[in-house]
């Protein structure tokens, strides 16, 4: 039998649609994974200066199973080597990442005529305990901190139904950029703001719900209507900062809307962060 590493937790840094394997390992702390069918064989890690292992048991000698922890000692990309006199015949390549922080603020626009986002602050902490517990903490040891948070953001003007961005599209009536007017409203110290808003639309079709979130830069909209049902709010939070951490363009579905798109909801529910989006949120 052919030694295979597997995860022993969903959604803890382990991308098994890539060959090798990757692991994810925060510096300073740790992180197990199965082996399969290689109780007798050897097992090392190549750079010890970057990952060591700290724990090596078996589990099971029918089928067998070695469950082996690793410790991520500073920032870096190895390999666990499994061996069998001196020939490897499987390899775990371990991502050792340090711990990024970023600052967010939290705004919930209300505007002078009535209209206002359903979302309130108190719903805030739950959002981020997802947001860091189970997608950028386990899976790319990013931290979200929250900022400064206005629950209101009151707009003196009456943005309408339906927040647009006008700036692109000649059909749409001038006006001044109602993305803009409310941006400029942000927390200046944070990294970035997010803004709830109850509609918003970026294109010129304003009866068609095209978002459920986007981002300028440094500034996150997010709508009330969320279409997906799986699409909740902390999946379309972390799939909108991802895009400022470094996920850009296409490749948030480099392998077309399937379990590797960025926070799609196919990606585990929403929660899923590949390999090759670690990489570019926290290198």
């Amino acid at each position: 039998m052919v030694p295979k590493f597997y995860a022993i937790k969903e959604l803890d840094g382990f991308d098994s649609d890539v060959n090798p394997h990757w692991q994810m390992v925060g510096a300073g702390t740790e992180k197990s994974v199965m082996l399969i069918d290689g109780n007798d064989l050897t097992v090392k890690v190549r750079h010890r200066e970057i990952a060591e292992i700290v724990g090596d048991s078996v589990q099971s000698s029918g089928v067998q199973r070695r469950l082996i922890t690793i410790k991520g000692m500073r920032k870096g990309t190895t390999f666990l080597d499994v061996s069998d006199k001196g020939l490897v015949k499987t390899r775990l390549e371990i991502g050792v990442k340090n711990r990024r922080e970023i600052l967010v603020s939290f705004h919930f626009v209300y505007d002078n005529a009535g209209h206002h986002t359903i979302r309130n602050s108190s719903e805030l902490s739950e959002w981020l305990a997802v947001v860091n517990d189970m997608i950028f903490l386990p899976q790319a040891n990013i931290y979200v901190r929250q900022g400064v948070v206005n629950d209101p953001l009151t707009i003196n003007r009456n943005l309408g139904d339906v927040v647009r961005d006008t700036s692109d599209y000649p059909n749409i009536p001038k006006r001044e950029h109602e993305v803009d007017l409310i941006m400029s409203r942000g927390d200046k110290a944070s990294n970035m703001n997010v803004f709830f808003v109850n509609e918003y639309e970026y294109d010129d079709t304003p009866n068609k719900s095209d978002v459920a979130g986007i981002a300028y830069g440094k500034g996150i909209f997010i709508e009330d209507n969320i279409k997906h049902p799986l699409s909740r709010i902390p999946s379309v939070l972390a799939h909108e900062i991802a895009h400022y951490l470094g996920v850009g363009g296409a490749s948030h579905y480099y392998k077309d809307r399937n379990i590797d798109g960025l926070m799609y909801y196919k990606a585990r529910g929403g929660l899923r962060i590949a390999k090759v989006h670690a990489n570019m949120m926290n290198r």
